[in-house]
């Protein structure tokens, strides 16, 4: 399997969420100063999604985690400034979607991995 370039995952990621920015995200994380372990609980879906993106990207998938918080902690800053806090009912409306749209990528990605699986079958024959 060939890596995808940057460009290929730019697509893809203004293909999954194509109301972000996202030439305007942070490139990377800050990881200077003290770290704090913390435990988060995530279906076994969605942190394989996230694993096969982190993989694309040649990155572990926890500091890609790192790296989509601190964009999306910037951009919230960002726009924090410009907007009043009585939008975050929209902020829960637009989190819904991104989740919607999870699943979706999350089961794209079930159906190409089985099918992926079916055709090393066929050529292993």
């Amino acid at each position: 399997m060939t890596r995808p370039t940057r460009k290929d995952l730019k697509r893809a990621a203004r293909d999954y969420a194509p109301d972000v920015d996202f030439d305007r995200a942070a490139p990377h994380v800050d990881v200077s100063g003290p770290t704090v372990a913390v435990s988060i609980r995530l279906p076994d879906k969605m942190l394989a999604v996230l694993k096969a993106f982190a993989e694309r990207t040649g990155v572990g998938y926890q500091t890609l985690v790192k790296q989509w918080l601190h964009e999306r902690i910037q951009a919230e800053a960002g726009s924090a400034r410009q907007r009043p806090l009585a939008v975050a009912s929209s902020l829960d409306t637009k989190v819904e979607e991104v989740a919607r749209r999870l699943c979706d990528v999350q089961n794209r990605l079930a159906t190409v991995e089985s099918n992926e699986r079916k055709v090393l079958h066929l050529v292993s024959k």
